[in-house]
């Protein structure tokens, strides 16, 4: 019965182990790159290519267009998008988000905003075309200012 529990219990470890690797394995990894703020990891070179002016960025710039892009590729499967403009202020901020790869008339568009989390990482609360402050209750007005 111990040899079972034990042989039980490394498989539990190696499939853990592979989920928690595999989930962290998205596009880029736009997921933990730069959506903290302090040290944030370098970009990857297709993140520097989908962020407009990457280099220019500061470090919660890049990690709420990281993570701005990453929730439009994933509401827009099959899609490529690019960040063209950032803008944090405090714990907000706001993405504009622009489909690529397609003709400029079919090509989505729209601003991503953003609210940084306790752990530094941001979390998508609001999407769309023409948001004002008076839409969002808290958010400092000048991160509509794109």
């Amino acid at each position: 019965m111990s040899r079972r529990l034990f042989i039980s219990t490394v498989v539990l470890f190696v499939l853990l182990t592979v989920s928690v690797a595999a989930a962290g394995c998205l596009k880029g990894d736009t997921s933990a790159v730069g959506s903290q703020t302090g040290n944030a990891p370098a970009l990857s070179e297709e993140q520097k290519d989908a962020i407009v002016e990457a280099e220019t960025k500061t470090p919660e710039e890049r990690g709420a267009a990281c993570e701005a892009l990453r929730y439009a590729e994933d509401v827009n499967t099959g899609s490529s998008f690019q960040a063209n403009d950032v803008k944090v202020a405090g714990d907000w901020a706001h993405v504009a988000v622009e489909e690529t790869g397609v003709p400029a008339e079919e090509a989505v568009s729209y601003g991503v905003l953003l609210v940084r989390q306790n752990d530094g990482s941001w979390m998508v609360t609001e999407t769309g075309s023409g948001m004002a402050p008076d839409d969002i209750p808290g958010a400092p007005p000048e991160i509509f200012e794109l």
